[in-house]
């Protein structure tokens, strides 16, 4: 898994470094056939976004992660609406299922991820108003 980098600078002046993992592509080869993708994921950046095609071969992996430069990420996320994708949107990112929502986190993840946010929050939630549920969500 590579990570992603991110600085962010907050209106007060704190400077806060995010790092995004960014999980290995699990190539398929011509003689499987193809998998369809079930669910994407968009890491928004200051400069590009991370998109991760994930798809159902007995478990769900990531079968094309690009970082795309300039990408609109409000047009995929019409796109997927309009074809009968279940969209779930907070700042900094997104996350829309083609069969409507599966959690991506088990019980004792999302227990972490509060404390860690309780403990560090990301300057990009703060002030927002911004309800998450953290089974779908970041």
């Amino acid at each position: 898994m590579s990570i992603q980098n991110q600085t962010i600078t907050t209106p007060s002046g704190r400077v806060i470094h995010i790092n995004y993992p960014t999980p290995e592509v699990h190539p398929i080869t011509p003689s499987v056939p193809k998998v369809e993708v079930i669910r994407m994921d968009f890491v928004i950046l200051s400069d590009s976004v991370i998109v991760n095609k994930l798809g159902d071969t007995g478990r769900l992996v990531v079968i094309d992660s690009e970082t795309k430069p300039g990408f609109d990420v409000e047009a995929a996320l019409a796109w997927c609406r309009s074809n009968g994708w279940t969209v779930r949107r907070w700042p900094g990112g997104a996350r829309a299922w083609k069969y409507g929502l599966v959690p991506v986190r088990k019980q004792y993840e999302i227990i972490k991820l509060r404390d860690e946010l309780r403990m560090n929050p990301r300057p990009e939630l703060e002030g927002q108003g911004v309800s998450l549920d953290l089974a779908y969500d970041l």
